[in-house]
């Protein structure tokens, strides 16, 4: 009977946790009718100050390359954590 209860619960709390989820997702704005401005400033700028053929490459290792780097800092640590944890077992 326990066991019922936990399973029911479970179903409950992902139907519950979805509903939520659709729920906000149908809240969020629609970002293809959106003119950012930025984007237009790569577009146009790309080819003087980065001299790379493909825009998004310069975007994401010029332009951004802090950020990129702080990123990959996380995912690297994140992983080593995984391994770490796992090799202990």
């Amino acid at each position: 009977m326990y066991l019922r209860e936990r399973v029911k619960m479970r179903k409950i709390t992902i139907l519950l946790f979805l509903t939520i989820l659709i729920f906000l997702t149908s809240l969020l704005p629609n970002f293809a009718h959106h003119d950012f401005p930025v984007s237009k400033y790569y577009i146009k700028n790309e080819i003087v100050q980065v001299k790379a053929s493909n825009i998004v490459c310069s975007i994401v290792w010029d332009y951004r390359g802090f950020d990129t780097l702080g990123e990959a800092t996380v995912f690297f640590t994140a992983v080593s954590a995984i391994m770490a944890l796992r090799r202990r077992r």
